[in-house]
């Protein structure tokens, strides 16, 4: 992702097939200097809708550390859920070591755009 007025990396984005059968995860990562200005939350929400039409995909997850505050940001404003906290070893400087996983489901994502359309 790049910004148009500015030519700059913004961050990545993608879809990922490591959380079983039914499920997809979406992996992202935003630039320090971009972050807080809506990008990953922008992002994410048009990768969910994409991931809930891909045939047999049920539930989209998003995995953070629990010390990321910023990550943990993007799913609760989209309506995923908080599915349960595990124990993971830190990849990177500052990690807890608890891994949030958020989940969003087909029904889920239904019940979210009729609460959308209600605005």
């Amino acid at each position: 992702m790049f910004t148009a007025e500015e030519d700059a990396l913004v961050g990545a984005i993608g879809l990922h097939r490591r959380v079983g059968d039914a499920g997809i995860e979406i992996g992202y990562w935003i630039a320090e200097a971009q972050t807080r200005r809506g990008f990953g939350t922008a992002a994410a929400e048009a990768l969910t809708a994409v991931a809930l039409e891909l045939p047999g995909v049920r539930r989209v997850e998003i995995h953070c550390d629990e010390a990321n505050a910023a990550s943990a940001a993007i799913p609760r404003k989209l309506g995923y859920r908080l599915d349960r906290v595990i124990a993971h070893e830190p990849e990177a400087p500052g990690e807890s070591g608890r891994r949030m996983i958020w989940v969003r489901d087909v029904a889920g994502a239904r019940n979210g755009r009729a609460a959308r359309g209600r605005r």
